[in-house]
C-alpha cells in the first residue's frame, strides 16, 4: 500500500521569496524550512528547468512546490510521502483558489487570507489531504466568500523558468 500524502506545511511566497501565507498542521518542520527551500532554489542553475521536490537531506524534509503566476505554492513533509498525492493536492487547491478569486496573483492572495485559512481547513486535516471540489467548499464556508468566478479554464499551469 502506498504511504499516505502527508503535509506538514503550506507556504505560498512571492517571486522574491517573501512569505505570504503560511499554515503548519503538524509542528514537526522547523520555521527554518522556508529560508532552506530558498536557498535551495537559489542555487539552482537558472538555465535549467526547476525539479519541483526538493529533499533536503540533512534535515530529511521534502519540499514540493508548484510555481504559477510568479507565486510558489510549497508543501513540506518530514515523511516519506506520496508525491504524486502531494502535487493533486496542489493542484487541486489552485484549482479551488481560482475557482473563489478569479486568479492566482499575489495581491488576491493577501485580500483573501482569512478565505485560503478557511479553505485550508476544509481540504486538510492535521496533514491529511482532503480532496474537495470548489463547488463542494462554497456550501460550507464560514466567511463571506466572494461568490465562485466562473472560469472557463480553471486548469493549473506551472511557470518555466
Amino acid at each position: 500500500m502506498p504511504s499516505p500524502a502527508i503535509c506538514s506545511s503550506l507556504h505560498i511566497l512571492n517571486e522574491n521569496y517573501k512569505v505570504l501565507l503560511s499554515r503548519d498542521w503538524r509542528g514537526d518542520v522547523s520555521d527554518s524550512c522556508i529560508q532552506r527551500f530558498v536557498s535551495q532554489m537559489k542555487g539552482s542553475d537558472n538555465d535549467q528547468p526547476s525539479i519541483p521536490i526538493i529533499r533536503d537531506t540533512e534535515t530529511k524534509t521534502t519540499y514540493v512546490y508548484i510555481k504559477v503566476n510568479g507565486l510558489y505554492f510549497m508543501c513540506t513533509s518530514k515523511f516519506d510521502t506520496n508525491i504524486l498525492a502531494l502535487f493533486t493536492f496542489l493542484h487541486d487547491l489552485l484549482t479551488i483558489f481560482i475557482a473563489y478569486f478569479g486568479a492566482l496573483e499575489e495581491e488576491r492572495i493577501l485580500d483573501n487570507f482569512v478565505v485560503i485559512y478557511e479553505l485550508l481547513d476544509e481540504v486538510i486535516d492535521t496533514g491529511y489531504p482532503h480532496f474537495k471540489e470548489a463547488s463542494i467548499l462554497g456550501e460550507s464556508s464560514k466567511t463571506d466568500a466572494p461568490s465562485l468566478a466562473t472560469v472557463k479554464d480553471p486548469s493549473v499551469h506551472n511557470d518555466t523558468h
